[in-house]
């Protein structure tokens, strides 16, 4: 078995202890190889990290998030990857690194976003979409822009600036299983409109 890596058992060691359900990282970076090659180390190494908490009956749920650099490991295809390849393991889908890595402009207009997120679900099936974990930024706003960490499973979004909850009650979490598709769902197309700047 491949060895476990030490930092994410100990971020989850100790998210653990402070209540922490979920632990979003960055899993690496290429080495200049092709992403397959990469994958067939990474994803034995994880599947390690997640025997290894679980023996020690740490229940925290592993979520490597995309990388906004195309040199690192973290394409929503390789996230993708690992969360098929392991249970236990779930993507955290941030959406300004996916615009950035890219390096095109693409991955910033409604659509697009709808786009990755069918991917999601239809590489990870309906349930798997009650527990998406996603970051949506203000793109348009390169300086100082607001972060926000929205997991489909909770009543209230979380600032990854601040750590506290918004108290704005419409904004509520929606599941797929039985919310309508990610187009017609109000929550998704009001979330775009606040962080683009764009109107009804």
């Amino acid at each position: 078995m491949a060895a476990p890596a030490p930092y994410l058992i100990d971020a989850a060691h100790f998210g653990n202890l402070a209540g922490a359900t979920d632990i979003i990282f960055h899993p690496g970076t290429y080495f200049g190889r092709p992403a397959d090659e990469v994958l067939k180390v990474v994803i034995p190494r994880l599947q390690g990290c997640v025997d290894e908490l679980r023996q020690a009956g740490n229940p925290v749920t592993l979520r490597p998030e995309i990388s906004g650099k195309a040199a690192m490991l973290g394409s929503l295809a390789d996230i993708l990857e690992m969360a098929q390849a392991i249970p236990g393991v779930v993507p955290c889908i941030d959406f300004a690194h996916l615009h950035a890595r890219l390096g095109d402009g693409a991955m910033n207009t409604y659509a697009e976003w709808i786009s990755a997120l069918e991917y999601y679900r239809k590489s990870l099936g309906e349930a798997a979409c009650s527990t998406c974990t996603s970051i949506f930024p203000a793109l348009p706003t390169a300086r100082k822009a607001k972060r926000t960490t929205w997991s489909w499973k909770r009543p209230t979004w979380i600032s990854r600036t601040s750590c506290a909850p918004c108290t704005i009650p419409a904004r509520r979490a929606a599941s797929c299983a039985k919310a309508p598709p990610w187009n017609k769902t109000p929550q998704v197309q009001a979330l775009w409109l606040e962080v683009s700047g764009e109107t009804p």
